[in-house]
């Protein structure tokens, strides 16, 4: 006898892809951390730069796909839980970005104009 197995809905995937994206951040203060520790003042290798590169830049990619499977599902099933959690998280891991975006500029600048 076999079973009829539903589907994983695509809420699902919205919160694991915003769930990820929220890990993203935690990956860029572990490789941070690491990298203080082994390598101090000295210069890190490609492949430590190359993985910090790809966390920096997976985490909105990650957050803009959570938003974009979240509203499919949102549209196909409107009481689904985990697609409204991952649009939530995945527009707040946006608005991090943005707002970390800015800052990150404010601080070059400041860094940069002369006193």
């Amino acid at each position: 006898m076999s079973e009829l197995r539903r589907p994983a809905s695509l809420g699902n995937l919205a919160f694991g892809l915003a769930i990820a994206s929220v890990l993203a951040i935690a990956a860029i203060f572990a490789l941070t951390f690491i990298a203080d520790i082994a390598f101090g003042r000295h210069q890190q290798p490609l492949a430590f730069i190359v993985l910090f590169a790809a966390a920096v830049f997976a985490m909105p990619a990650l957050a803009i796909a959570a938003i974009v499977s979240g509203h499919i599902a949102r549209h196909r099933d409107r009481q689904d839980r985990n697609a409204r959690l991952g649009l939530v998280i995945g527009y707040g891991m946006l608005a991090f970005v943005a707002l970390l975006a800015v800052v990150s500029a404010l601080t070059f600048i400041s860094i940069r104009t002369p006193a």
